[in-house]
């Protein structure tokens, strides 16, 4: 059962996902400007050059979220233009937010539990154990040699591609438009793999055409506490997924395939209450900000 976050002030959701979703694009996105620059599916999420037993996958449409009117305040801001304008002029890269039209993520080796201070983290494969491999699509030619100056260049079954100077980190570009980064184990069993999309049906329940979509299976070690009906419940539960979309406002959404219809009818009951005592909680806290927060607020 989802439910939408439709009708909260337009702040309160970027607060409750701001330290997640804006930190996994931000450090996906962040990692490949550091690293240098660079059809339909039958599944929720394009799945092409990915593996399909993955715990985890990963959908983000950059452009379209940075061109939202949500963000036109970052986009306007003076610092956040003289950063990518930086970049440009030093050639760290030129690849802009809004020349990514998708970044997708296979997460594997989720084992030891979801990170309570961050779920998302794990998305760019720094949890414990976890390897990830990203297939970034952009609207502008991205030059292969770039690569070459902050990585070495090696080869696999006759393909090359890059290992960065420390670390575990891999790139291979296929074409002109596309760049698969991530674990060089992941990396060169994609070469291997090549552009075929698996077909992957556990992720069917999911809601797909989203900008953000994360979806994924639940641990038996997730890490989430049991000491009520809604812990146990999502112990038992056997995946979920988050979706953002931004536009003039963010909505926010999300699901869980749960082991029985009893369980799902808890779960929505409880979310229901849940989001009653957020949405009377934000009006009384509204109502006491002072005169001068009042622009802010709304």
């Amino acid at each position: 059962k989802k439910k939408s976050g439709g009708g909260l002030p337009a702040w309160a959701p970027m607060a409750l996902i701001g330290t997640g979703a804006v930190a996994v694009i931000g450090g996906i996105v962040g990692a490949l400007i550091a690293f240098g620059p660079f059809g339909g599916s039958s599944n929720a999420i394009d799945l092409a050059w990915l593996p399909a037993d993955a715990d985890m996958y990963l959908e983000v449409n950059p452009s379209e979220m940075w061109n939202a009117g949500v963000l036109a305040p970052v986009r306007n801001n003076e610092a956040v233009k003289q950063a990518l304008t930086q970049m440009q002029q030093t050639g760290q890269s030129e690849i802009q937010p809004s020349d990514i039209t998708s970044i997708t993520v296979a997460v594997s080796g989720i084992e030891g539990g979801i990170p309570m201070g961050n779920p998302l983290a794990i998305a760019g494969g720094g949890g414990a154990g976890t390897k990830a491999l990203a297939v970034v699509r952009v609207s502008k030619n991205m030059d292969e040699n770039d690569l070459q100056k902050t990585a070495q260049r090696m080869e696999h079954n006759g393909k090359e591609y890059y290992k960065a100077m420390a670390g575990d980190q891999a790139m291979y570009m296929p074409d002109s438009k596309t760049l698969l980064a991530g674990s060089e184990e992941m990396v060169t069993s994609a070469i291997d793999r090549g552009s075929v999309e698996p077909r992957v049906e556990w992720m069917d329940f999911a809601d797909s055409g989203h900008q953000f979509l994360l979806v994924m299976k639940v641990p038996a070690n997730s890490g989430m506490p049991a000491q009520d009906e809604i812990g146990s419940t999502l112990q038992q539960a056997r995946a979920a997924y988050l979706t953002v979309d931004l536009g003039s406002d963010i909505e926010v959404s999300g699901g869980v395939n749960c082991s029985s219809e009893s369980d799902a009818t808890l779960l929505k009951t409880k979310l229901d209450e849940a989001l009653t005592k957020l949405k009377t909680d934000m009006e009384t806290k509204l109502a006491q900000v002072p005169p001068q927060f009042s622009g802010i607020a709304d």
